[in-house]
């Protein structure tokens, strides 16, 4: 590290929950990693069309930058009069200012600060070998506000969850050739390798209500309506299954589970990574059947 110390660090929030978690463990390990200051910018996900930022109400960061009331009403306005593309656009904007680095990975963040110049990160951070590093870390604090959510219901019980990530997954025919989303078989495969009672988490309850239900016993779908409350039911749980999501990969990163089982191929595209974990149970996606992966050298 050089004598001007290390760059500051601002954040550029994108996407949904779990992306926004991937940035944050990012920058976590950043910050153990070189000391550096870390702003958070939510400017773009507050903006229409957008998720919003949900790292703020969850508990996590403080220290934003937000659009002022000016700005807020050009938002506003602009989604009115402008193609959504167009819009979309417009708002991502230019992201770092005169003296800023834009880059879009951990790896290109880390010599940049080291170095003593400020960044500003705009990708995803899906850079999951880095979040292992200190995953006792960030776990103990995501379980800590995860359990602030979970119903009141399941506080003191035991119980296995079952994530179903549907939406777009099936419905977009770009999205669902890239992702490949999991099958029935797969569901009622894991289902069987769970202990009772199994709770069932979905963007897609009516689904799981007549494809998964009749056929697991001691089993329930969820309705909380609560994006936070159905992430603590994954994290809190005794034993889980994934879909191939973000968010049901920080559930089973995040929670102390005796069991975690995970779809493979995680997604259908070659050129994406893999993101289960070692020593997660592999299930082929589509038929169930169990997947050996070979130790790495």
């Amino acid at each position: 590290m050089t004598d001007r110390g290390a760059g500051r660090l601002t954040i550029l929030l994108r996407g949904g929950f779990a992306n926004q978690l991937f940035q944050w463990g990012s920058a976590r390990w950043l910050q153990q990693s070189t000391g550096c200051e870390v702003t958070w910018d939510t400017r773009f996900v507050q903006r229409p069309f957008e998720r919003g930022d949900q790292l703020t109400p969850f508990g996590l960061i403080s220290d934003r930058l937000e659009d002022g009331p000016a700005a807020r009403a050009f938002w506003r306005w602009s989604s009115m009069v402008l193609p959504v593309a167009m819009h979309v656009r417009l708002a991502q904007g230019r992201p770092a200012r005169r003296g800023q680095r834009l880059v879009s990975t951990v790896d290109e963040a880390l010599p940049a600060l080291q170095a003593g110049d400020d960044v500003v990160l705009w990708g995803y951070s899906q850079e999951v070998s880095r979040l292992g590093e200190i995953r006792t870390e960030l776990s103990g604090i995501v379980e800590a506000h995860a359990r602030r959510y979970l119903p009141d219901g399941l506080k003191a019980q035991s119980y296995s969850a079952l994530h179903v990530r549907r939406g777009d997954y099936v419905s977009n025919d770009d999205i669902s050739r890239r992702f490949g989303p999991t099958q029935s078989d797969y569901f009622l495969s894991a289902a069987s390798r769970l202990g009772r009672p199994l709770l069932i988490v979905s963007d897609d309850q009516e689904w799981c209500r007549e494809h998964l239900l009749p056929a697991i016993p001691d089993s329930r779908v969820m309705q909380t309506d609560s994006l936070f409350a159905d992430f603590a039911i994954l994290v809190l749980a005794d034993q889980l299954s994934l879909s191939n999501s973000t968010f049901s990969w920080w559930g089973g990163f995040c929670g102390e589970h005796s069991l975690v089982v995970a779809p493979s191929p995680w997604l259908d595209d070659p050129t994406e990574p893999d993101l289960a974990l070692d020593n997660w149970l592999r299930l082929d996606k589509r038929t169930g059947s169990e997947i050996s992966i070979p130790p790495s050298d």
